[in-house]
């Protein structure tokens, strides 16, 4: 079997646990289906990986971009199917803040109880990377980035493709 460097593999992890996550991460007083906007969380780290990747307007459209096409593939479609999508948007990005040093916390359920069950495969694995790494390519973000964003989801995919 054709095996991937982990840094390729990271990226399916928290997509996937965000696409079935019931209610987790939520803030007191938003829906269900309304995840936190990132601009009224705390200010992102000067110089961190949040702020190199383009901030909360950058990663919210790289992440809507993401979702959108993840949502659709025929790849990786089936991890989407009756998941609220402008959620999993919002949780994402949130994800994705938190890990970079954007001042987010994300608070949902951990990777591997949201995966658990759900039959994952290395396949679905490395379509969603693929399509991930197009979307940052198509935001603007930098090889060294895109790199160092991989190499902090990489400890993820464990929790995720089911063996």
């Amino acid at each position: 079997m054709h095996k991937l460097p982990v840094r390729r593999l990271a990226i399916l992890a928290p997509l996937l646990a965000l696409a079935s996550l019931p209610a987790a991460g939520q803030m007191p007083g938003r829906a269900a289906d309304q995840p936190p906007p990132l601009e009224q969380l705390q200010s992102p780290a000067p110089g961190s990986l949040y702020v190199r990747l383009g901030g909360a307007r950058n990663v919210q459209a790289i992440v809507g971009d993401l979702i959108d096409h993840v949502s659709r593939d025929p790849r990786t479609r089936r991890s989407f199917d009756k998941v609220n999508l402008t959620r999993v948007k919002g949780l994402l990005a949130v994800k994705i803040c938190d890990l970079t040093g954007g001042g987010c916390k994300y608070t949902g359920d951990s990777m591997h109880d949201v995966h658990a069950g759900l039959g994952i495969s290395e396949a679905e694995f490395y379509s969603l990377v693929d399509v991930l790494r197009a979307s940052l390519r198509r935001h603007g973000v930098g090889l060294r980035e895109r790199n160092e964003l991989l190499r902090i989801l990489a400890p993820i995919e464990r929790d995720v493709v089911e063996r």
